[in-house]
């Protein structure tokens, strides 16, 4: 019998007799029992496949649980594995023929896994493991077992994703995974470790030197607390490890990382392998420490602000500015430097952390590197990273200054006034080099500002304390000069009373009156023209002139007054004109307020000498005394309004502060500077006064003529009887008729009655105003060809020009310039001659 004749058939049952135990005893028959039923109990199936020659296949022998396994009776299988191939899922069965082909090519081992689309089950994984064997006739048979490991595959593929997921979670959370052993021999970390150390991954160690490696680059303060943590955790005292620590990383910077460490497996208490994550937590933690050191810097600004409003005094105030400087920049040295008035020189006020020789030096540094002024008055803020690596620092004073301090580095930031005026300068330092950030910048600013304004705030207050003083003081000193002349005007009427008319006492007691008054008119007119100038009120009459005509008439006006107080008057006009384009009168104004400032402060046996020069494109004007001189301090302060009368009230020496003031703002309003010298007191000073020069021009200016007034026919309005009188008796002299009235409806009358060629009237009036008499004058018939001049204290260009609006033709104010009515009244003559023009509208 052949082999194949010995083999059961595929599914075949023992017989009855072999079952029961009945019939001859067959050792084969025994053995073939006990390896069925050992088949029957393993999980998967035991089989045989065979490859025929012609290609087909089968499966002669398989164990029950090839029906549950394939979905197909094991009868159908024996006969043909059709139906088990074309339950083979498409993606695979090339690869299962093509394997199946492969061994039975080479008699090698067969092993396969493929998924198989069961009938009722769904699709499932089906895993074989068979030795081939040749047969006749070139077919194959293969002994070997076949199981489902669908349950396997699907946790391989559950533990894939798991593990798929876990590295998308570490690398999502930035950290770097670990693993290693209780005893440190063996374990692992992902390429991330050394990203988060800051080093390159080949200067990382393995296990395990790896532990000891991180442990000696740990900060000194947190490697205690880490030991302490791990042996808790190594003894089981704890069941996890959590541990922010900082350490120094490749850049020689400190890293703070935050360890994670828990166990994998345990072995009762003990860890016997632990797994962990390390994050890089640098940024955190440097952002919460900025958190910390930002809001102690604005509770610094908050209380900055909040002392502003307060009292202390602006030194103090300074100090805390200092303070809270070094807050917002976490710096511990630092300087505050505030720009002087009216000078370039920065002082320092404030400083932290500097040697005292080191402050002394850097006070009396021309070129301070902690304010650095030109970067001041550019209102740009000044950083150095590194000193020593500054190309325009190296060699300088500068430098040395910086070393001797040890600062490395530092940022000045200016302070600057609302309208832009530099003010000074807050600067910190650093002993290593360093860049502070846009955050910490950006606090500077607001400190600044803050500063700023309350420097700006102080120095308000105390200009406006020192205003009032010297308008305290200007009150006394007006009251001084006020009184000063009328004594004298009251002594020479009492003499004029007394002596006979003509005579060389009265001569002298009018002269008195005269220079007094003129003092007194003077005295009024500097105060107005001051407030005009300040309130943009006054207009420039400006024509070409020789500004050495101008002067020289000034001096030879005020010579009488010289030849009074003795200082001698010495005049250098030179021989070439000096052509200005100025208002004569205010350029008599400017070089009469010099004439009289130098007088008043030089005592008799002195000398004024007055020049005037074209120098460099410019007219100058110097006046040069040897008198009492002015205090180099006070060169500038002497141009304030009110400044000489604060230091003049208690003196002999008379002045109200108003002179100089005014000289300088129409000296401005022609273009021109002023400026004082003095080499102290006792040494004399010069005021020089610079105007623009202009072309010569074409004709020469001369002195204007005044016209003399043909006998005219007046009404004069007056309701104070001394003015009235006085002023009423000079017209007459003149050679007017002249008809008296003490208020406006007299006036009025007088105009009705005698149709006058003038009205002189004054517009403060007790019953009709001046501008009430006009207007009735100008319904009178005839009344519009009267020439009516407005006399008034108020002398505005608003009050002259309300007197034009009201229908005056001329304004004058008290007390009348007698020349100035002079010319009016010779143009209310010409106005009558026959063929004169009709008056304007009004």
């Amino acid at each position: 019998m052949s082999r194949r004749e010995a083999e059961p058939p595929a599914g075949s049952e023992p017989s009855r007799e072999e079952a029961t135990g009945r019939g001859p005893a067959d050792p084969q028959v025994s053995l073939r029992e006990q390896f069925a039923k050992l088949a029957e109990s393993v999980p998967g199936v035991i089989c045989s496949f065979r490859l025929r020659p012609d290609g087909t296949a089968s499966m002669p022998f398989a164990t029950p649980a090839a029906e549950e396994l394939y979905g197909v009776s094991r009868q159908e299988l024996a006969r043909d594995m059709s139906a088990w191939a074309r339950n083979v899922h498409p993606d695979d069965l090339p690869g299962v023929i093509r394997r199946i082909a492969a061994s039975a090519r080479t008699l090698s081992r067969w092993h396969d896994v493929f998924r198989y689309q069961h009938p009722t089950r769904g699709l499932r994984w089906i895993e074989g493991w068979s030795s081939p064997q040749p047969e006749p006739g070139e077919g194959v048979i293969w002994h070997g077992y076949v199981t489902d490991v669908t349950a396997h595959k699907q946790l391989q593929e559950h533990l894939r994703e798991s593990e798929r997921k876990l590295k998308e979670v570490i690398r999502a959370s930035g950290g770097a995974y670990f693993e290693h052993s209780a005893d440190l021999s063996s374990g692992f970390t992902t390429p991330r470790m050394a990203e988060v150390l800051g080093f390159a991954p080949e200067a990382l160690p393995g296990c395990p030197e790896l532990v000891p490696w991180l442990m000696e680059r740990l900060h000194p303060e947190d490697a205690p607390g880490l030991v302490s943590a791990l042996a808790a955790y190594a003894t089981g005292k704890a069941a996890e490890l959590e541990r922010e620590l900082r350490v120094r990383g490749g850049d020689g910077g400190w890293r703070w990382v935050r360890l994670v460490i828990t166990a994998v497996t345990r072995s009762g208490q003990r860890p016997d392998r632990s797994a962990g994550l390390v994050f890089d937590i640098t940024e955190r933690m440097d952002a919460e420490a900025r958190l910390v050191a930002d809001r102690a810097a604005l509770e610094r600004l908050h209380e900055v602000a909040a002392r502003l409003v307060g009292e202390d005094a602006l030194p103090t105030l300074l100090e805390a500015v200092m303070d809270a400087a070094l807050a917002v920049t976490g710096a511990r040295m630092g300087t505050l430097h505030i720009l002087e008035e009216g000078s370039a020189a920065l002082r320092l006020v404030a400083q932290r952390g500097f040697p005292p020789e080191v402050v002394r030096s850097l006070a009396g540094a021309p070129d301070d590197p902690i304010a650095c002024p030109e970067r001041l008055r550019g209102g740009e803020r000044h950083v150095v990273e590194d000193a020593r690596a500054c190309p325009w620092l190296a060699g300088t004073q500068a430098r040395r200054l910086l070393e001797d301090a040890g600062v490395r580095a530092l940022q000045s930031t200016p302070l600057v006034a609302r309208d832009g005026r530099p003010l000074g300068m807050i600067s910190t330092h650093w002993r290593e080099p360093h860049r502070p950030d846009e955050v910490t910048l950006r606090m500077l600013d607001l400190l600044a500002r803050q500063a700023a304004d309350l420097i700006e705030h102080r120095r308000r207050e105390q200009a406006l304390r020192d205003a009032d003083r010297r308008k305290t003081d200007f009150l006394a000193v007006l009251s001084h000069e006020l009184r000063n002349p009328l004594a004298p005007i009251r002594n020479a009427v009492y003499l004029l009373h007394r002596v006979p008319p003509g005579g060389a006492q009265a001569e002298r007691a009018n002269a008195v009156i005269e220079r007094q008054v003129d003092h007194l008119a003077k005295l009024v007119d500097d105060l107005l023209d001051l407030s005009r100038v300040n309130f943009g009120k006054i207009a420039l009459q400006r024509t070409v002139l020789d500004a050495r005509e101008v002067v020289r008439r000034t001096s030879d006006d005020l010579r009488p007054l010289f030849d009074e107080r003795g200082p001698a008057l010495h005049l250098d006009m030179g021989d070439q004109p000096v052509w200005v384009e100025a208002d004569p009168t205010r350029l008599g104004q400017i070089a009469g307020n010099l004439l009289t400032n130098a007088v008043k402060f030089t005592p008799p046996g002195g000398r004024v000498d007055v020049t005037v020069r074209g120098e460099a494109g410019a007219c100058v004007l110097r006046v040069r005394d040897t008198g009492v001189g002015i205090d180099p301090g006070l060169l500038e302060a002497i141009f304030e309004p009110f400044a000489q009368a604060e230091r003049t009230r208690w003196t002999a020496r008379g002045g109200m502060g108003i002179g100089l003031s005014l000289v300088r703002s129409l000296v401005g309003m022609h273009g021109g500077t002023v400026v004082a010298r003095s080499e102290g007191a006792g040494r004399g000073a010069e005021l020089v006064v610079t105007l623009p020069l202009a072309p010569r021009p074409g004709g020469v200016v001369g002195r204007a003529v005044t016209p003399t007034a043909p006998r005219l026919d007046l009404v004069l309005v007056e309701d104070e009887a001394d003015g009235r009188e006085t002023l009423g008796e000079i017209l007459r002299m003149q050679g007017h008729e002249v008809r008296l009235a003490a208020d406006g409806r007299q006036g009025v009358e007088a105009v009705r009655e005698r149709r006058p060629d003038a009205l002189i009237c004054d517009v403060g009036l007790p019953d009709l105003n001046g501008y009430e008499v006009v207007a009735r004058v100008r319904a009178l018939p005839g009344g519009a060809a009267t020439y009516a001049v407005a006399l008034t204290g108020y002398a505005q260009p608003e009050d002259v020009q309300r007197a034009r609006d009201a229908g005056f033709d001329a304004h004058l104010a008290k007390p009348p310039d007698l020349d100035q009515l002079e010319r009016l009244l010779a143009e209310a003559a010409a106005r009558r001659a026959p063929g004169a023009a009709a008056p304007p509208p009004p």
